[in-house]
């Protein structure tokens, strides 16, 4: 199952569903958590469980986002939790619900985050999706369905223990797309929505199935090549820079193309990861200075 179905799974149950990181950050929100809450996505992800959004209370009227919250606790201790709440609808009433929250792990069982599942108290939880079918939620940018920064991190995490353990090479690559300001000035963010769902889909479909392409943030993605040796990533990354240029976005009105600068560096005994992505961020600086449209591997 691939992560879109994933999400349109989630999206498609009557539970209320989102994921905090271990800041309390709020990463996902699934669409029966917008009906339950009457509070959008948009509305919602990028702000803190404690910000009092929902602003939890239990029988007695106490409040819980600071003290006592279900989730906060699970985020301490690691452990599930279950719990009837009241919490603040948009529009102002109580919603009575039961709450389930769990602890969330990456692939090499460091926490990073925790699961709040919440459904109206007079009806029994219905999702049978695992822990892990949740995990690919929570490393899946919303906007552009391709992994997200945390996926890729953890990522270059274990390809450099894997480097460091049999030599196994790895490179990557920062994209950025050119002039995306513009886009946005010109014709809107929605449009600009469409064209970085545009970039993403064109980045996955032009690389192999080992390759990850994630979105790093904004209109910059990250693209991770397994193996990939320095004298074949020019090479590669021209193909993708290629492919980009040759994709349009097609409105009811109008048409627009896109095209991306890319840096590429290939990680080495020498360099920590942290240097290798400076590296590939310079040369993706470097890119944008020689016109644009371009690839610059050093």
């Amino acid at each position: 199952m691939d992560l879109k179905m994933y999400r349109n799974m989630l999206d498609s149950l009557n539970e209320g569903i989102y994921f905090v990181d271990s800041q309390r950050k709020i990463i996902f929100w699934n669409k029966g958590a917008e009906i339950i809450t009457g509070f959008s996505s948009s509305e919602v992800t990028g702000t803190f469980c404690y910000d009092n959004i929902l602003n939890h209370v239990d029988s007695m009227g106490n409040k819980l986002c600071n003290d006592g919250c279900p989730l906060h606790e699970t985020i301490k201790d690691k452990k599930d939790r279950c719990a009837n709440v009241y919490l603040h609808h948009k529009f102002g009433h109580r919603v009575p619900v039961q709450v389930k929250t769990m602890p969330l792990y990456d692939g090499m069982d460091s926490f990073i985050g925790s699961i709040e599942i919440f459904i109206d108290e007079n009806k029994a939880f219905g999702s049978d999706m695992t822990k892990d079918e949740l995990q690919v939620i929570a490393y899946t940018d919303s906007l552009s369905e391709i992994p997200n920064r945390r996926y890729a991190q953890l990522q270059l995490k274990k390809l450099r223990l894997e480097l460091e353990e049999s030599n196994s090479i790895y490179s990557i690559a920062m994209i950025d797309i050119d002039f995306f300001k513009k886009v946005n000035d010109k014709y809107g963010h929605d449009i600009g929505d469409e064209i970085i769902k545009v970039v993403a889909k064109t980045l996955r479909s032009s690389i192999r199935a080992t390759d990850i392409a994630s979105r790093w943030g904004g209109e910059e993605f990250l693209i991770i090549f397994p193996g990939l040796k320095k004298e074949s990533l020019f090479k590669t990354l021209d193909k993708i820079r290629m492919l980009v240029e040759n994709s349009i976005y097609r409105s009811s009105s109008f048409e627009l193309g896109v095209t991306v600068s890319i840096g590429g560096a290939t990680a080495s005994l020498d360099k920590s990861n942290e240097l290798i992505l400076k590296e590939s961020d310079f040369n993706l600086y470097r890119a944008k200075e020689n016109g644009r449209n371009c690839v610059l591997v050093e």
